[in-house]
């Protein structure tokens, strides 16, 4: 693959990626009173290395810019693999489905017992 620009991708590159791209559309994009993020995303792109050898930090970085370079913007949570930080969970979600999170945690669990997952704190 060749990105203008780009040197995370291609033969040369220090980090091997397979990048997978994810024709969105259909019905996540369809209304539901489901709390999903992004439903108007028409792509959702994946990239996966293998370390073998790879330093776990530097194979991230190279995750992060390649990602960056294709004009990715926000994350699903699915696709993390470990745990997400409290800013990659709420990049998951636009301002709307993030605000009805917080405020049904608030309600369903206003002490955070249920946070040993992709935490979602409750409104305050």
């Amino acid at each position: 693959m060749f990105v203008h620009g780009l040197d995370p991708a291609g033969p040369g590159a220090a980090v091997p990626c397979v990048l997978q791209v994810r024709h969105l559309d259909g019905a996540l994009a369809k209304p539901s009173p489901a709390v999903v993020g992004h439903r108007d995303a028409e792509y959702a792109l994946y990239v996966l290395s293998v370390l073998d050898g790879h330093d776990p930090a530097a194979v991230k970085e190279t995750h992060r810019r390649l990602i960056g370079a294709l004009g990715g913007s926000g994350t699903f949570l699915n696709f993390h693999y470990g745990p997400a930080t409290a800013d990659q969970v709420r990049a998951s979600y636009n301002a709307d489905a993030w605000r009805r999170l917080t405020r049904l945690k608030a309600g369903h669990d206003p002490d955070n017992m249920f946070r040993f997952n992709h935490n979602i704190a409750p409104a305050r």
